[in-house]
């Protein structure tokens, strides 16, 4: 095999150039059947005169020419390149005649069948990421060739103030295609710029290169622009099996008012007893000016009365925080008091309210009940009294009727 290859290289070497200066830095390629083969040549006019320089390739392998035609002046120089196509192309070695003018040049390229070929490539070229945040640099790494690739290494030129993570090795099998990540995190003082980040996944002898352009902004002071409101009503959350309220749903409407994004906003939960379980406390996200309703699902060990300070965060930065009182239970059809959230207790108003208006309503009909017994009680009393006072009529006088005399006899 090294005999062949002296050969072509030998074969390479002959070559014939007259007016023009002619640079191939490398004549033989070896590349893996579907890769193309790009032959860089420079040609530099070494005359005091314009020269029009024409160029064509021949090969029994496909092959082309970035410029087939043009001009140089006095002592200028132009690259140009020589493509090989091997999708179609068996195990070999397969030779390019290269014309440049008057000069004749070969090329050799060397296709190796079944060679393992590895590909990196960024899923997004640029990222965008604020001072104090981290950023995931996305890549896709495939496998194209019919070889098992393994210990594929992803690694990168970044500045260790950005902390990179890089995943830990792995392998691919032939046709696998597989996503990484690369985390960095920016510090919060870090300057706001454009930086060009070079990575490279090997695997052997394989390397391929990749970069992503990173772009620093500067992060917005946030304090006091993001609000925080405990909404109503709540939702009781029940037990599928007996159907027994077990626990509070609590709408909360978040506002981003200032026109910067903000991501990765966090819950922090204070004074929350011990025993209690938190569900739908993820991290989230806004963008400027959005408004946001987040439900977080509280499930209390008791109902007994207990205050929380919840507040949402953004790294180590506090955006905004409400105290939630609970207070109550509720068990089947048996009700009790869910009672407020925030600072208006908006329930507790709510509960007061219904409260009183079933007192009053009550009071004031007992109070029409007394009313109307004693009217009638007065009006029956006054009857009475009224018949006593009253003079008696005169009853009517009899009629006496004169008696008759008795005669004499």
């Amino acid at each position: 095999m090294n005999f062949v290859r002296y050969v072509i290289l030998g074969l390479l070497l002959i070559s014939v150039g007259l007016s023009l200066s002619v640079n191939i830095p490398n004549q033989l390629q070896t590349v893996a059947k579907g890769q193309v083969a790009d032959f860089p040549v420079t040609v530099q006019n070494t005359q005091n005169s314009s020269v029009t320089v024409l160029v064509s390739a021949a090969s029994s392998a496909p092959v082309s020419v970035s410029d087939r035609a043009f001009t140089l002046g006095s002592y200028q120089s132009k690259d140009i390149h020589v493509f090989a196509v091997t999708s179609s192309l068996g195990e070999g070695v397969y030779l390019i005649a290269l014309k440049i003018n008057d000069g004749t040049y070969n090329l050799a390229v060397n296709v190796q069948k079944n060679s393992p070929i590895l590909r990196f490539d960024p899923v997004y070229d640029t990222i965008d990421v604020v001072q104090g945040e981290y950023q995931d640099l996305k890549f896709l790494v495939r496998n194209e060739g019919s070889e098992r690739l393994r210990n594929i290494v992803i690694r990168g030129d970044i500045a260790t103030s950005l902390k990179a993570q890089y995943p830990v090795p792995f392998d691919l099998a032939p046709n696998q295609v597989k996503q990484v990540s690369v985390r960095v995190t920016v510090p919060a003082d870090y300057n706001p710029d454009e930086y060009e980040l070079a990575l490279t996944a090997g695997a052997g002898n394989l390397v391929e290169k990749a970069t992503v352009l990173l772009r620093v902004t500067q992060a917005e002071n946030l304090k006091n622009k993001v609000s925080l409101e405990v909404l109503s009503p709540w939702e009781a959350v029940k037990e599928n099996n007996t159907g027994n309220t077990i626990g509070y749903k609590i709408p909360f409407r978040i506002t981003n008012n200032a026109i910067s994004d903000v991501s990765r906003i966090t819950w922090k939960l204070v004074g929350l007893p011990d025993g209690w379980e938190i569900m739908n406390n993820d991290s989230f996200s806004l963008k400027g000016f959005e408004t946001k309703d987040v439900s977080v699902t509280f499930i209390p060990k008791d109902f007994s009365e207990h205050s929380v300070n919840v507040t949402i965060m953004k790294g180590l930065d506090l955006l905004a925080t409400q105290n939630v009182t609970f207070n109550g239970f509720k068990v089947g059809a048996a009700t009790g008091f869910v009672i407020l959230g925030g600072d208006a207790f908006l329930g507790l108003v709510v509960v007061i309210v219904i409260a009183i208006g079933v007192i009053y309503v009550r009071r004031r009909n007992a109070k029409q009940e007394v009313a109307e017994e004693t009217e009638t009680r007065s009006y029956l009393e006054k009857l009475v009294e009224e018949s006593k006072t009253e003079a008696p009529k005169e009853a009517p006088k009899a009629v006496t009727r004169p008696r008759a005399s008795k005669r004499k006899k």
